[in-house]
C-alpha cells in the first residue's frame, strides 16, 4: 500500500488556527469542527479513514463505571482507534478527565469483541496528541459488580506523544505521520454485514460514488450492445422483477441491475481478500482476474465465479471501464480485518437495503439473521442419525445465512470426530454437508462467498474444490 497523499500546508493553517482557538479558551466543540474542517484538504484522496472519523463520530458505548453499567458517546471512532478531544491537554484536571473516558472507550471496544491489540486510545486538544495501548485488561471479575468491562480493568501504556503548538512545517509533517500511524491503520475495522452494510451499504454515503461509477458503465454498455442488452433485460426482468405497472409485465429495472453488479463486485473483492488474509492491493491486471474469476480458479475454485448476466460485464471490452471502480471499492476495503473474519452471512443485509430500494422484496427473499440460522442448523444437525455425516439440502439459499451456518457447525462436528482439519477426506464431507441453490444468480454469487468465507481455513489449492451452491430453479419450472 502506498502513503496517502498528504498536504502540507493545510495542516500548518489547521494547525496555527487550533493554536489559536486554545489560546483564546475555546470549548472542545470548535477544536473538533476545526479538525473536521480540515482533514479533508490534509488527505484530499479522503481514505477511508478521514470517512470514519466524520461518520464515526459520537458513537455509543457501553462499559463499567463507579459500580454500574454506564453508557457514553466516544467523540470519534476510526476503525479501532478511539479519539477523546477535550478542550486543552495542558490543564492536568481536563487531562486526567480526559483520559479515564479513553480508558472507558478502549473498554468499550474489548466488550464488542474487538481484539486486544488492535484497540489504540487517543486523546488530543487538536494540537497535543497522546496515544495509548492496551496492555493489561483484568478479569470482569477484579472489579465488584462489573458485568462488563471499564476503565479500572485496564492498565494503557503510552506509544506515542507530541506537542504541536509550534504550528510550523517540521510540526504539520508529524501531524500528518501521527494521523497515519494511528488512525490509518489497515486491518482495523471488524468485518461483518452490520460494519459491511453500514459502510459500503447503499444507504451510506461513502458508496454513492461507486454506484455512479457502476450505473454509467452498465449504461454505457446497454447503449454499445443494444441486442446482448436486449437478451438480458428480458432474463433479468423475467426472473426479479414484479411490483405493478412496467415492472410486473416484466420491464427491466437497470439501476437495480447496476446495484446487484455493484454488490457483486464489492463480494468478488472481499472474497479475493478473505482467500488471501489480507487487503489486497491489485494491479489492473490481477483486478481483471478478481472480476473475472481466474483468480479465484488459480486458488482451486472453479466455479465460484461464472458466466451468469452480469458475465458479460466483467469481459472485455467491458471490464476496462469497471476497473476504476472496482479498484476504489477494494481501497474501501482496506480498513476491514481480513485475517480474522467472522463465519457468517455478510450480504443479506446488503440484499434487504437492495430491496428497500428498489421499492420490492427481490424473488421474496428476506435474511436470515444469523443467530436463527444457528439456532436452525443446530436443531437439524440433532436430527442426523448417529454414525451418518450430514447432507443437507437448502432449496432457497439467498445469500446463504443457512449455508455458511452449516458450514461452519460441520467443521467443528468433523473434529469433535477426530478429522485432520483441511485433509481430503475431512474437506470431501465438508463440502456434501451442505448443497444450496437459488433462482438469483447473485443470491448464488454471494451465498458462494459464505462457503468460502465459513470453509476457508481448510481449502487448499493444492486440491481443487467445488463449491456445492447452483443456479437452479427449486421448483423446477421451466427458466425464461
Amino acid at each position: 500500500m502506498t502513503t496517502t497523499r498528504f498536504e502540507e500546508t493545510p495542516a500548518r493553517e489547521f494547525l496555527a488556527e487550533a493554536a489559536k482557538l486554545i489560546s483564546e479558551g475555546e470549548k472542545e466543540s470548535p477544536l473538533r469542527h476545526n479538525l473536521s474542517a480540515h482533514l479533508p484538504r490534509m488527505f484530499p484522496d479522503m481514505p477511508w479513514w478521514v470517512k470514519d472519523h466524520a461518520k464515526c463520530a459520537e458513537t455509543s458505548t457501553v462499559f463499567h463505571k463507579s459500580g454500574r453499567k454506564a453508557r457514553g458517546f466516544v467523540d470519534a471512532l476510526v476503525g479501532a482507534t478511539a479519539i477523546e478531544y477535550e478542550k486543552d491537554l495542558g490543564n492536568p484536571v481536563i487531562f486526567d478527565t480526559g483520559f479515564g473516558q479513553v480508558k472507558d472507550y478502549c473498554a468499550d471496544l474489548l466488550n464488542k469483541g474487538i481484539a486486544q491489540d488492535l484497540i489504540i486510545g487517543v486523546l488530543s486538544d487538536t494540537v497535543r496528541w497522546k496515544a495509548w495501548r492496551v496492555s493489561d485488561v483484568k478479569p470482569l471479575s477484579a472489579v465488584p459488580g462489573a458485568t462488563v468491562l471499564g476503565r479500572d480493568h485496564l492498565t494503557l501504556d503510552e506509544i506515542d506523544s507530541c506537542d504541536l503548538s509550534a504550528a510550523g512545517p517540521s510540526e504539520a509533517k508529524v501531524l500528518g505521520a501521527f494521523l497515519e500511524r494511528h488512525l490509518a491503520r489497515l486491518g482495523a475495522r471488524r468485518l461483518n454485514a452490520g460494519t459491511l452494510s453500514s459502510d459500503l451499504g447503499f444507504d451510506s454515503a461513502f458508496s454513492k460514488s461507486h454506484l455512479t461509477s457502476v450505473s454509467s458503465l452498465v449504461d454505457s454498455a446497454f447503449l454499445a450492445h443494444p441486442d446482448y442488452a436486449g437478451l438480458i433485460e428480458k432474463l433479468w426482468g423475467d426472473f426479479v422483477s414484479y411490483l405493478g405497472g412496467e415492472t410486473a409485465a416484466g420491464g427491466f429495472d437497470r439501476p437495480t441491475y447496476a446495484g446487484e453488479l455493484y454488490i457483486l463486485t464489492l463480494a468478488k473483492l472481499i472474497c479475493a481478500d478473505i482467500l488471501s488474509g489480507k487487503a489486497l492491493v491489485s494491479d489492473d491486471a490481477e483486478l481483471a482476474a478478481i472480476l473475472d474469476g481466474t483468480f479465484f480458479q488459480d486458488r482451486g475454485l472453479s466455479n465460484l465465479v461464472e458466466y451468469d448476466y452480469f458475465g458479460w460485464l466483467n469481459a472485455s471490452p467491458h471490464v476496462a471501464a469497471l476497473l476504476p471502480a472496482a479498484r476504489a471499492i477494494q481501497e474501501d476495503l482496506f480498513a476491514y480485518d481480513f485475517a480474522t473474519p467472522p463465519a457468517e452471512d455478510l450480504f443479506g443485509a446488503l440484499m434487504a437495503q437492495l430491496a428497500m430500494r428498489s421499492q420490492r422484496l427481490l424473488l421474496g427473499q428476506e435474511w436470515t439473521p444469523v443467530w436463527l440460522a444457528e439456532k436452525l442448523v443446530e436443531n437439524t444437525l440433532t436430527k442426523v442419525p448417529a454414525g451418518q455425516e450430514p447432507r443437507l439440502v437448502d432449496m432457497c439459499c439467498g445469500s446463504g445465512a443457512m449455508v455458511v451456518e452449516t458450514v461452519r457447525q460441520a467443521k467443528a462436528r468433523l473434529l469433535s470426530k477426530g478429522a485432520t482439519a483441511g485433509s481430503p477426506e475431512a474437506l470431501a464431507k465438508l463440502s456434501e454437508a451442505i448443497t444450496g441453490f437459488d433462482i438469483d444468480p447473485l443470491a448464488v454469487m454471494l451465498a458462494k462467498v459464505g462457503w468460502v468465507l465459513a470453509a476457508r481455513d481448510w481449502l487448499d489449492a493444492a486440491r481443487p474444490v467445488s463449491i456445492p451452491v447452483y443456479h437452479a430453479d427449486s421448483f423446477l419450472r421451466r427458466l425464461p
